[in-house]
């Protein structure tokens, strides 16, 4: 795989301890928050410019970070994503992607679906095309929300 490209990386402190490492790409942004062993997937409204290889590319640099922070939780914000994934990629996504998540490790995952209902059913369908067996074998636990904070809440239940 390609070194990641273009990406900065910010750690940040505060006050109360809470460190966070943000890994800025072209059409999303990924935190990690070691004390929540939490990584947050947030798409960036120009994600709808993306190409098919760079959606591969970034989901593939995202599995790639996932593998090496290995947190449990995963917030996936997609309420800015603008990016129809077609059927090919989502059975690319299904077979080459999905697996490598669950064996880095997560097991809840939260996913904050877009107001735009095609792009809504290309994500719906992205999961729908998990073979069943692999998301039983790693037990995840997956829900799809309206607002970010109530599928955060629901992350750290």
């Amino acid at each position: 795989m390609k070194e990641i490209e273009n990406a900065q990386t910010e750690i940040f402190t505060s006050k109360n301890f809470t460190t966070m490492e943000t890994i800025n790409f072209k059409y999303c942004t990924l935190t990690y928050y070691p004390e929540k062993l939490m990584v947050v997937y947030t798409a960036l409204p120009n994600s709808g410019e993306q190409s098919d290889e760079d959606f591969k590319e970034t989901t593939n640099q995202t599995n790639s970070l996932l593998e090496k922070y290995r947190p449990i939780r995963l917030l996936s914000d997609l309420s800015d994503f603008q990016f129809t994934v077609s059927i090919p990629l989502q059975i690319w996504s299904a077979n080459e992607s999905v697996p490598r998540v669950l064996k880095a490790g997560v097991k809840k995952s939260a996913i904050v679906i877009p107001n735009d209902l095609i792009v809504q059913l290309s994500i719906e369908q992205n999961a729908d095309e998990t073979p069943k067996n692999i998301a039983d074998q790693y037990e995840l636990e997956q829900r799809y929300f309206d607002d970010r904070q109530e599928a955060e809440n629901w992350l750290m239940s």
